[in-house]
Protein backbone atom coordinates (compact mmCIF):
# COMPACT_ATOMS: atom_id res chain seq x y z
CA UNK A 1 0.00 0.00 0.00
CA UNK A 2 1.45 3.51 -1.17
CA UNK A 3 2.57 5.86 1.88
CA UNK A 4 -0.19 8.29 3.22
CA UNK A 5 2.55 10.98 3.12
CA UNK A 6 2.28 10.79 -0.85
CA UNK A 7 0.08 13.72 -2.03
CA UNK A 8 -2.11 11.49 -4.23
CA UNK A 9 -2.20 8.99 -1.60
CA UNK A 10 -3.04 11.60 1.32
CA UNK A 11 -5.62 12.49 -0.91
CA UNK A 12 -7.32 9.15 -1.91
CA UNK A 13 -7.60 8.40 1.78
CA UNK A 14 -9.11 11.63 2.66
CA UNK A 15 -11.58 10.90 -0.21
CA UNK A 16 -12.05 7.20 1.73
CA UNK A 17 -12.80 8.93 4.96
CA UNK A 18 -15.50 11.53 3.52
CA UNK A 19 -17.10 8.29 1.76
CA UNK A 20 -17.49 6.88 5.29
CA UNK A 21 -19.09 9.86 6.46
CA UNK A 22 -21.85 10.64 4.33
CA UNK A 23 -22.21 6.58 3.07
CA UNK A 24 -25.18 7.17 0.87
CA UNK A 25 -26.28 3.70 2.78
CA UNK A 26 -26.58 5.24 6.33
CA UNK A 27 -27.96 8.43 5.61
CA UNK A 28 -30.80 6.46 3.84
CA UNK A 29 -31.54 3.68 7.10
CA UNK A 30 -31.00 6.87 9.59
CA UNK A 31 -33.70 9.15 7.73
CA UNK A 32 -35.81 7.19 5.20
CA UNK A 33 -36.15 3.53 5.71
CA UNK A 34 -38.60 1.68 7.57
CA UNK A 35 -38.64 1.21 11.15
CA UNK A 36 -37.27 -2.60 11.64
CA UNK A 37 -36.06 -2.53 8.18
CA UNK A 38 -32.50 -2.44 6.88
CA UNK A 39 -31.34 -1.18 3.54
CA UNK A 40 -30.72 -4.31 2.62
CA UNK A 41 -33.79 -5.58 3.20
CA UNK A 42 -35.46 -2.97 1.18
CA UNK A 43 -32.91 -3.28 -1.73
CA UNK A 44 -31.80 -6.90 -1.89
CA UNK A 45 -28.73 -7.28 -3.95
CA UNK A 46 -29.26 -11.27 -4.61
CA UNK A 47 -32.85 -9.83 -6.51
CA UNK A 48 -31.54 -9.73 -10.35
CA UNK A 49 -34.36 -7.11 -11.48
CA UNK A 50 -33.25 -4.86 -7.85
CA UNK A 51 -29.52 -5.62 -8.97
CA UNK A 52 -29.94 -4.04 -12.25
CA UNK A 53 -31.79 -1.42 -11.57
CA UNK A 54 -29.60 -0.16 -9.35
CA UNK A 55 -26.19 -0.82 -11.27
CA UNK A 56 -27.58 1.31 -14.50
CA UNK A 57 -28.20 4.42 -12.48
CA UNK A 58 -24.86 4.14 -10.71
CA UNK A 59 -23.08 3.47 -14.04
CA UNK A 60 -24.92 6.20 -16.14
CA UNK A 61 -22.75 8.83 -16.78
CA UNK A 62 -24.72 12.43 -17.69
CA UNK A 63 -22.85 15.70 -18.43
CA UNK A 64 -22.62 17.04 -14.59
CA UNK A 65 -19.25 18.45 -13.72
CA UNK A 66 -18.69 15.40 -11.49
CA UNK A 67 -19.84 12.96 -13.94
CA UNK A 68 -17.13 14.29 -16.29
CA UNK A 69 -14.69 13.33 -13.83
CA UNK A 70 -15.39 9.73 -14.64
CA UNK A 71 -15.60 10.47 -18.49
CA UNK A 72 -12.32 11.98 -18.89
CA UNK A 73 -10.59 8.89 -16.84
CA UNK A 74 -12.33 6.68 -19.16
CA UNK A 75 -10.85 8.79 -21.65
CA UNK A 76 -7.60 8.66 -20.71
CA UNK A 77 -7.61 4.76 -20.43
CA UNK A 78 -8.85 4.35 -23.79
CA UNK A 79 -12.32 2.45 -22.10
CA UNK A 80 -15.95 2.80 -22.67
CA UNK A 81 -17.66 4.22 -19.82
CA UNK A 82 -21.32 2.35 -21.18
CA UNK A 83 -19.69 -0.85 -21.14
CA UNK A 84 -19.76 -2.46 -17.79
CA UNK A 85 -16.95 -4.41 -18.04
CA UNK A 86 -14.63 -1.61 -18.51
CA UNK A 87 -15.85 -0.27 -15.49
CA UNK A 88 -14.37 -3.11 -13.81
CA UNK A 89 -11.07 -2.69 -15.74
CA UNK A 90 -10.94 0.78 -14.71
CA UNK A 91 -11.07 -0.20 -10.85
CA UNK A 92 -8.82 -2.93 -11.86
CA UNK A 93 -6.46 0.03 -12.90
CA UNK A 94 -6.79 2.26 -9.76
CA UNK A 95 -6.86 -0.65 -7.10
CA UNK A 96 -3.70 -2.19 -8.82
CA UNK A 97 -1.80 1.41 -9.10
CA UNK A 98 -2.68 2.26 -5.29
CA UNK A 99 -2.95 -1.10 -3.90
CA UNK A 100 -0.80 -3.34 -5.98
CA UNK A 101 2.72 -5.10 -5.34
CA UNK A 102 5.51 -3.16 -6.60
CA UNK A 103 7.44 -5.51 -8.67
CA UNK A 104 11.07 -5.35 -7.29
CA UNK A 105 13.06 -7.68 -9.59
CA UNK A 106 16.20 -6.00 -11.85
CA UNK A 107 15.33 -4.83 -14.95
CA UNK A 108 17.29 -6.91 -17.37
CA UNK A 109 18.19 -5.60 -20.89
CA UNK A 110 19.26 -6.67 -24.00
CA UNK A 111 23.46 -6.84 -25.03
CA UNK A 112 22.21 -5.78 -28.53
CA UNK A 113 19.73 -3.55 -27.61
CA UNK A 114 22.27 -1.47 -24.91
CA UNK A 115 24.61 -1.49 -27.78
CA UNK A 116 21.97 0.44 -30.38
CA UNK A 117 20.87 2.56 -26.94
CA UNK A 118 24.72 3.38 -26.61
CA UNK A 119 25.08 4.19 -30.74
CA UNK A 120 22.34 6.44 -30.38
CA UNK A 121 23.82 8.44 -27.17
CA UNK A 122 27.37 8.47 -28.63
CA UNK A 123 26.26 9.82 -32.02
CA UNK A 124 24.18 12.54 -30.36
CA UNK A 125 26.88 13.57 -27.89
CA UNK A 126 29.40 13.41 -30.91
CA UNK A 127 27.32 16.04 -33.09
CA UNK A 128 26.71 17.94 -29.37
CA UNK A 129 30.08 17.55 -27.51
CA UNK A 130 28.78 20.40 -25.08
CA UNK A 131 25.34 18.36 -24.23
CA UNK A 132 25.02 16.89 -20.32
CA UNK A 133 23.38 13.25 -20.38
CA UNK A 134 20.05 14.49 -19.23
CA UNK A 135 20.18 16.80 -22.56
CA UNK A 136 20.80 13.96 -24.70
CA UNK A 137 18.02 12.50 -23.13
CA UNK A 138 15.76 14.78 -23.97
CA UNK A 139 17.18 14.82 -27.77
CA UNK A 140 16.52 11.47 -28.09
CA UNK A 141 13.18 11.87 -26.82
CA UNK A 142 12.08 14.77 -29.12
CA UNK A 143 14.58 14.28 -32.26
CA UNK A 144 12.55 12.54 -35.31
CA UNK A 145 15.51 10.50 -35.88
CA UNK A 146 15.54 8.54 -32.48
CA UNK A 147 12.20 9.42 -30.51
CA UNK A 148 10.24 6.68 -31.72
CA UNK A 149 12.73 4.63 -30.23
CA UNK A 150 12.43 6.07 -26.95
CA UNK A 151 9.27 6.97 -25.98
CA UNK A 152 9.08 5.98 -22.72
CA UNK A 153 9.28 7.82 -19.31
CA UNK A 154 12.00 10.77 -18.99
CA UNK A 155 13.46 8.72 -15.88
CA UNK A 156 13.49 4.81 -17.97
CA UNK A 157 15.31 6.69 -20.35
CA UNK A 158 18.02 7.63 -18.42
CA UNK A 159 18.50 4.24 -16.69
CA UNK A 160 17.95 2.79 -19.88
CA UNK A 161 21.31 5.50 -20.98
CA UNK A 162 23.12 4.77 -17.73
CA UNK A 163 23.01 0.77 -18.45
CA UNK A 164 24.38 1.34 -21.63
CA UNK A 165 27.77 3.60 -20.52
CA UNK A 166 28.14 0.56 -17.91
CA UNK A 167 30.22 -2.46 -18.68
CA UNK A 168 28.61 -3.88 -16.04
CA UNK A 169 25.07 -3.96 -17.74
CA UNK A 170 26.43 -3.54 -21.52
CA UNK A 171 28.56 -6.41 -22.50
CA UNK A 172 29.60 -4.92 -25.64
CA UNK A 173 31.41 -2.28 -24.20
CA UNK A 174 34.25 -4.58 -22.50
CA UNK A 175 37.32 -6.16 -23.64
CA UNK A 176 38.55 -2.70 -25.80
CA UNK A 177 41.01 -5.00 -27.56
CA UNK A 178 38.44 -6.96 -29.41
CA UNK A 179 36.53 -4.88 -32.17
CA UNK A 180 33.88 -7.57 -32.98
CA UNK A 181 30.73 -7.48 -31.09
CA UNK A 182 30.15 -11.08 -31.36
CA UNK A 183 33.61 -12.08 -30.26
CA UNK A 184 32.74 -10.07 -27.18
CA UNK A 185 29.08 -11.63 -26.51
CA UNK A 186 31.29 -14.69 -26.71
CA UNK A 187 34.10 -14.00 -24.41
CA UNK A 188 31.22 -12.63 -21.81
CA UNK A 189 29.76 -16.51 -22.11
CA UNK A 190 32.96 -17.64 -21.47
CA UNK A 191 34.30 -15.79 -18.32
CA UNK A 192 30.48 -16.19 -16.97
CA UNK A 193 31.67 -19.67 -16.93
CA UNK A 194 34.78 -19.05 -14.96
CA UNK A 195 37.00 -19.52 -18.44
CA UNK A 196 39.91 -17.88 -19.30
CA UNK A 197 40.37 -16.41 -22.79
CA UNK A 198 43.07 -16.83 -24.83
CA UNK A 199 44.44 -17.17 -28.30
CA UNK A 200 42.83 -20.04 -29.11
CA UNK A 201 39.52 -18.97 -28.17
CA UNK A 202 40.00 -15.47 -30.27
CA UNK A 203 40.92 -17.19 -33.45
CA UNK A 204 38.16 -19.91 -32.70
CA UNK A 205 35.90 -16.93 -32.29
CA UNK A 206 37.06 -15.24 -35.41
CA UNK A 207 36.64 -18.54 -37.64
CA UNK A 208 33.12 -18.94 -36.29
CA UNK A 209 31.66 -15.51 -36.95
CA UNK A 210 33.20 -15.10 -40.69
CA UNK A 211 31.51 -14.63 -43.27
CA UNK A 212 32.34 -18.42 -45.30
CA UNK A 213 30.96 -20.31 -41.66
CA UNK A 214 27.45 -18.79 -42.09
CA UNK A 215 27.30 -19.08 -46.12
CA UNK A 216 27.91 -23.21 -45.01
CA UNK A 217 24.97 -22.99 -42.77
CA UNK A 218 22.67 -21.15 -44.90
CA UNK A 219 23.77 -23.63 -47.61
CA UNK A 220 22.65 -26.62 -45.43
CA UNK A 221 19.83 -24.94 -43.92
CA UNK A 222 18.57 -24.47 -47.71
CA UNK A 223 19.29 -27.85 -48.56
CA UNK A 224 17.07 -29.59 -45.51
CA UNK A 225 13.77 -27.66 -46.74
Amino acid sequence: MPSRKDPTSKRLFDQFRQTRLVNGRKVFESLLSQPGKTYDQIFNLEDDRIYLYMARKALHLTNSKDDQKFVKAFDAAGLDHRDPMDWRTLLSCFVEAHFGTKETKPVKWNALYLNEVFRDYSEVRTNNPKFKDTEICRFLQKDKRYKARYGGSFDALRKLVRAAKNPEHNILLRYSETSDPLVKVLRDILASKGIDWNERFEEWAKEMITADYFKINETETDNTT
